[in-house]
């Protein structure tokens, strides 16, 4: 468990260049404007090494930057060691679930594995896209799948 004051949520994606470090960015966010910067703080990783030491993808990066975000940041691969370090381990889609659970055959840490759509109020399946809502069109976000077209920025 956690040894340190303050709570650690590492998000995971794939290659760690575009959902999980989106996600942890925009977390920070609200993490900060919440107050609770000195409680909480986030992390993002990938399933694979592809995109090691790599810079947020270019077209995530500009839409963030659009919206007032500062993007930074190098991708990273998932350690086991994270599954003790983090408190809660946000998985961005059902393959990068089963991929951070095969890190733990043990089952020791599963508790803090969570798919990041269970943090959604409501959620409707839209052909190759997973619809959320917390209930008004400015909170509706599109969660990418492997059927997303490359050119698709659909962050928000």
């Amino acid at each position: 468990m956690n040894q340190q004051s303050g709570k650690k949520v590492l998000f995971v994606c794939l290659g760690n260049i575009c959902r999980s470090p989106a996600a942890e960015i925009i977390f920070r966010r609200f993490v900060s404007d919440a107050g609770l910067g000195h409680a909480i703080t986030a992390d993002s990783a990938g399933t694979i090494s592809h995109h090691e030491g790599s810079a947020p993808d270019e077209r995530m990066a500009d839409a963030l930057v659009r919206h007032g975000f500062r993007v930074e940041g190098q991708a990273r691969k998932i350690k086991p060691g994270d599954l003790e370090d983090f408190d809660l381990i946000v998985t961005m889609d059902e393959q990068n679930h089963r991929d951070v659970l095969a890190l733990d055959p043990s089952g020791v840490f599963h508790n803090k594995v969570r798919p990041f759509v269970s943090f959604c109020k409501t959620m409707t399946t839209c052909g190759c896209r997973t619809h959320t809502t917390a209930g008004s069109a400015d909170s509706t976000m599109w969660l990418p799948c492997s059927g997303m077209d490359a050119g698709e920025s659909s962050i928000f």
